[in-house]
């Protein structure tokens, strides 16, 4: 395989991991959190890795070759990310002590000095 292939594979991955979005808000979130910043990157990076994997070995392909198994996927997927949202929606988090409502309110200043 080309050199140039596998460079341009591993820069477009990294990207995606350097991309803010979801997971990021994620990793913020639980590092307000405090003590559970390791697991929540360590599990993202470890789905972007699967992620890679799965391109590298082949089944990417395999999958967009079949298009309603990828509609599936798709739909699925829109589905998750919906019900993730109606389940946040009807049970927002909140701060569990006070340090982080201070923490909160320090942040909520700031922005308002802006």
């Amino acid at each position: 395989m080309d050199i140039n292939v596998i460079f341009s594979f591993w820069l477009v991955s990294i990207l995606f991991v350097l991309t803010p979005g979801a997971d990021w808000a994620y990793t913020i979130s639980a590092g307000i959190a405090g003590d559970k910043i390791i697991p929540a990157v360590s599990g993202l990076l470890l789905g972007h890795l699967i992620a890679a994997l799965i391109v590298v070995v082949g089944l990417g392909a395999i999958l967009a070759s079949h298009v309603m198994l990828m509609k599936f996927l798709t739909l699925f997927g829109a589905l998750y990310v919906v019900w993730i949202a109606v389940s946040l929606y009807k049970n927002p988090p909140v701060p569990a002590n006070a340090d982080q409502l201070r923490l909160i309110d320090r942040l909520t200043d700031l922005n308002d000095r802006e």
